[in-house]
């Protein structure tokens, strides 16, 4: 079975206020090279927090996972497919590079009950409620 590597942990840089996680999300938009971004949407249920991000084009070892009670972290790079020499652009839309998001969960979760999968350009990550931390593995299910 293939794993997605999640790291759960005090990584948080200045998680203690509102006011710091404010500022330090002024100064990753404003500091940030611009390149990919990827869309997510987080959803909740009275059990589960559901985080889908669209990944299309990266490959699974070039993201990583980050997990800690109150936030997620998904970094990585799309790479650009290798050029073919004598070939130009008419259009160039695509963007790569290497991202980085990272959101507030709306509640604790437990690292014991985390599921991720990857497939058609999604990634789905399914984290039960409650408050808890240590480091787990967690295995990837593809389509």
């Amino acid at each position: 079975m293939d794993y997605i590597k999640i790291r759960f942990g005090p990584w948080v840089p200045g998680a203690g206020g509102r006011l710091t996680r404010t500022l330090g999300d002024l100064t990753r938009a404003y500091s940030a090279s611009p390149g990919f971004r990827p869309q997510m949407d987080v959803l909740e249920s009275a059990e589960e927090i559901l985080v889908v991000c669209e990944l299309s084009g990266v490959a699974k070892d070039d993201f990583t996972l980050e997990v800690d009670n109150r936030y997620l972290r998904i970094a990585g790079v799309r790479r650009q497919p290798p050029q073919q020499e004598g070939v130009r652009f008419h259009l160039a839309e695509i963007v790569y590079g290497p991202f980085e998001r990272m959101v507030e969960l709306p509640a604790p979760v437990d690292p014991e009950k985390v599921s991720a999968s990857l497939g058609n350009g999604f990634l789905e990550i399914r984290l039960q409620k409650r408050g808890a931390s240590g480091p787990r593995r967690v295995p990837v299910t593809s389509d």
